[in-house]
């Protein structure tokens, strides 16, 4: 089954998402291994649902969720644009650098947007269907309600992350063309918004039995049944707390503890047990997604020069090197692992374009089959440290550091520096190394009120606080939001 994501806004026309929630019906989808129902409407999943209907819709929304998340123009390579991870440095899109790099952004592109509410909206039918459903029983509906409404605050807040205070939609059921187009929400109120469709969920998967009424990806493995997919669902709120918490400053850091608690959070079975968690699925069978972020030879897709180090103005030399040390004094094997060099006849050589340049290819994905982390443990591990050490409890955030330190990096343990700042600063640059190319450096350093902090490569470029409103968001409100302005950015540290 294939989509095709319009320039136009999915969030303020309830006609376009039944029309796109159609579509995702409409198709085979075989990496879930379900029947093809090409006759499907959306009207038969509303007025006539039937169990293979709402499994069929649900299973759909698993692929919507991860559509648009990598590759060239994704969701993935603008984050790790915006927060100095990586480049597109595809010869035959030059205009990517300026735009994601000088600006300013503009309300142009409906970048992600439609793919988020598409998912946003099949949820909302499914959960329709739910209530009009025979052959279901009481824990399965539960069950399904639980997943959708997770998924559902998993899109939310993915929108939010990128749009940040420019807002997003909350009333996907209103039609323009009918009246008024639903209000712009502010972020408080989104963020509001995914706490209370995560403890809905809660409150549903409690009650879900002891398996859904359908399959799950490969991607939700070790976490498939209603009481175990319960744990990520409690790992999404701690994520969700500790970004309330440091971004609009609420004190949530003893809930985010709480979920944590909850969470499918483990320090037993290290290091293999830092990648247990839940992942966006991807393979090269026919008829399914693969991961078009994989790039083994840096053709296209390279790692931005400062994971490695600091070079000199006519970047021709390695001024200092920005990762730590193993007591070996080889590197961090986070950078090890995941980035490599360009090599031309065994000589390091970089890709240039617009000024900017790197040789530095991106590891983190083995093969067009590489899933995508959506939450995994070591995020957890991290996060946990952060809100014990926002709590006051410095010796319980640098057990876990030092978990990751010794675990993931090879790092030597950090003794207790007898303040707070080092070990803060340790927990920023660790979640630097351990989320390399996961799309999470741009957000943290924004949540924490350190985005000058980020590499500029020349004086013109800048950093980006949001992306702005689609267009078409814009001109069907009038006035248009403020999430609509143009963003300037700010001016980072020079490379």
């Amino acid at each position: 089954m294939t989509t095709t994501t319009p320039k136009y806004s999915m969030g303020f026309t309830a006609r376009a998402a039944a029309a796109f929630t159609a579509v995702l019906l409409a198709g085979c989808m075989d990496l879930t291994n379900v029947p093809n129902y090409d006759n499907e409407s959306l009207a038969a999943l509303v007025n006539d649902p039937t169990p293979a209907r709402i499994s069929t819709a649900s299973q759909g929304m698993l692929r919507a969720i991860r559509s648009g998340m990598v590759g060239g123009f994704s969701v993935l390579t603008r984050v790790n644009f915006m927060g100095r991870e990586g480049y597109n440095l595809d010869p035959a899109t030059p205009g990517l650098v300026p735009e994601n790099m000088v600006g300013p952004l503009g309300p142009e592109s409906a970048n992600s947007w439609p793919d988020h509410y598409r998912a946003i909206k099949l949820g909302d039918v499914i959960l329709a269907g739910l209530n009009n459903v025979s052959g279901m029983t009481d824990p399965q509906k539960e069950a399904t309600r639980g997943f959708v409404k997770t998924m559902q605050a998993y899109q939310y807040h993915m929108l939010i992350l990128v749009h940040d205070q420019a807002g997003a939609v909350l009333q996907v059921d209103v039609d323009p063309i009918g009246g008024a187009a639903a209000p712009i929400a502010t972020r408080a109120e989104v963020y509001t918004k995914i706490t209370q469709l995560l403890d809905q969920a809660r409150t549903n998967l409690l009650a879900g039995g002891t398996a859904f009424p359908f399959t799950l990806t490969p991607g939700f493995a070790s976490l498939n049944t209603p009481a175990t997919f319960l744990q990520f669902n409690r790992a999404l709120r701690a994520r969700v707390d500790v970004h309330r918490s440091t971004l609009l400053g609420e004190a949530r850091w003893n809930e985010a503890l709480l979920a944590l608690g909850q969470s499918f959070l483990t320090t037993t079975g290290l290091p293999g047990s830092l990648t247990t968690g839940v992942y966006h699925s991807y393979s090269t069978a026919s008829g399914d997604l693969s991961n078009s972020s994989y790039d083994p030879t840096g053709r296209a897709l390279l790692g931005h020069p400062s994971i490695e180090g600091r070079w000199n103005s006519t970047r021709t030399a390695l001024v200092a090197t920005n990762y730590q040390l193993k007591p070996d004094a080889t590197p961090d094997a986070r950078f090890t692992s995941k980035v490599g060099f360009r090599l031309v006849s065994g000589v390091r050589t970089p890709v240039s374009q617009s000024g900017i340049s790197s040789d530095l290819i991106v590891r983190v994905f083995t093969s067009n089959s590489s899933p995508l982390a959506i939450i995994r443990n070591e995020d957890l591990i991290l996060l946990r440290a952060e809100a014990r050490l926002a709590t006051g409890d410095r010796t319980g955030a640098l057990a876990d550091l030092n978990l990751i330190r010794v675990n993931s990096g090879g790092l030597a343990a950090m003794a207790d520096p007898g303040s707070d700042p080092p070990v803060f600063d340790d927990i920023v640059y660790n979640r630097r190394y351990s989320l390399f190319y996961e799309g999470w450096r741009w957000v943290d350093m924004r949540r924490w009120g350190r985005l000058a902090q980020l590499e500029q490569d020349l004086t013109s470029h800048r950093i980006f606080r949001y992306n702005p409103l689609p267009l078409a968001e814009c001109t069907v409100r009038s006035p248009a939001p403020a999430g609509c302005a143009a963003e300037a950015g700010v001016t980072g540290i020079r490379q």
